[in-house]
């Protein structure tokens, strides 16, 4: 067989097998994407004075509406301005219809990280359908929070304060015209209609049921006396609902350091997790219309405040109990400019679970004056 001919068969083979995504499992329609496919971070973003929800309404590329009835799986968003504690947001499912708009039902809440934040969840959609996001307003003295928006021709997205109720229709408010927010949510087909994402968390696609996707196993018969221990069938494990907790106190030692200089970041965790340790210059700044601003000719005399900018992400995959994550001081090979930061942690376990943020602050102090000869 010539090598053109192998693997050109090659090709064949997965294509049938459904690997590029063209053909999913049995024949059925494949998930889709709706919201932006960029979620590259951007310096703009859009905030609300309390919390509000946020949905894209329109967009020069990519889907608003869910094509078929489905599961909304996993949602993203990338967030900035967040504060202390970080406050939490879910997703919202939303019908709109002549200028009406609809909360039909939420997702569960999930606590929110400056950065990217990627949940999985499980709330049914139907075709026409569109999603939001919940998050905090501005604000708030312990936490403030904006999605990063991308300038986009032709794009536009809307915003409700308060936060849409679900099951209430209420006439929607006029988008932000020329910008998209950067979330975006996966949609997969339900064939059976039982609340189960096809694709990634139904174990029975063909077949209803409560328990993964599958009917509940009915109690087994009572082994005959002669049956041995290890032929007596294990019940089915239940779904892990639980999120990983830190234990104790996070810390960085030292907590004060030179620019480049290495350091130890230590935490506890209950269970194996991904974690994600956000690194954020702390710096001065003027309270403008409830968000913490860069000091301005305009804004100086106006009560301070402190901003927080991010600096750098690190992740790590970390075990249960005592973890110590070493690191060289240095983000993409460039140390850390002098001044005060802070770490926020998080953490994601095997079920997609979301522990934190928790938060520790250290010091980069400047580097030594060299003495005059």
């Amino acid at each position: 067989m010539s090598a053109r001919l192998a693997s050109r068969c090659a090709l064949l083979s997965l294509a049938a097998l459904g690997v590029f995504g063209i053909i999913a499992p049995g024949g059925a329609t494949a998930s889709v994407t709706l919201g932006t496919s960029d979620l590259s971070p951007v310096s703009s973003g859009a905030e609300c004075l309390a919390p509000c929800t946020v949905w894209p309404a329109a967009l020069p590329s990519g889907q608003t509406q869910a094509p078929y009835d489905g599961v909304v799986v996993r949602w993203r968003v990338r967030l900035q301005y967040l504060q202390a504690s970080g406050g939490s947001g879910r997703v919202r499912v939303l019908s709109r219809n002549a200028g009406q708009i609809t909360a039909v039902r939420s997702g569960e809440s999930f606590p929110l990280v400056q950065g990217l934040n990627e949940f999985v969840d499980r709330v049914p959609i139907a075709a026409g359908q569109t999603v939001g996001f919940d998050m905090p307003g501005i604000n708030n003295p312990d936490f403030s929070t904006a999605v990063e928006i991308r300038e986009a021709p032709g794009a536009a997205f809307g915003r409700a304060t308060p936060p849409l109720t679900d099951g209430v229709t209420q006439a929607e408010p006029s988008p932000l015209a020329g910008y998209e927010p950067l979330f975006n949510a996966v949609v997969e087909p339900d064939a059976d209609h039982d609340g189960f994402g096809d694709e990634s968390q139904d174990l029975c696609p063909t077949t209803a049921g409560p328990v993964d996707g599958c009917t509940e196993p009915s109690p087994p018969a009572l082994p005959p006396a002669s049956a041995s221990p290890a032929s007596l069938q294990s019940p089915a494990p239940a779904t892990d609902r639980t999120p990983p907790q830190f234990l104790g106190d996070v810390g960085v030692h030292p907590r004060r350091l030179l620019p480049g200089g290495g350091a130890v970041f230590a935490f506890g965790l209950s269970e194996p997790a991904r974690v994600t340790i956000s690194l954020e210059r702390v710096l001065p700044g003027r309270r403008v219309g409830g968000s913490c601003r860069k000091e301005t000719l305009g804004n100086a005399k106006l009560p301070r405040c402190r901003r927080f900018v991010a600096a750098g992400v690190l992740s790590d995959q970390a075990g249960g109990g005592n973890n110590r994550v070493p690191w060289a001081g240095r983000i993409h090979g460039h140390p850390l400019r002098p001044g005060i930061y802070r770490a926020v942690f998080a953490a994601v376990d095997a079920a997609g679970n979301v522990g934190g943020p928790v938060n520790t602050s250290f010091t980069v102090r400047p580097l030594p004056r060299s003495p005059r000869s």
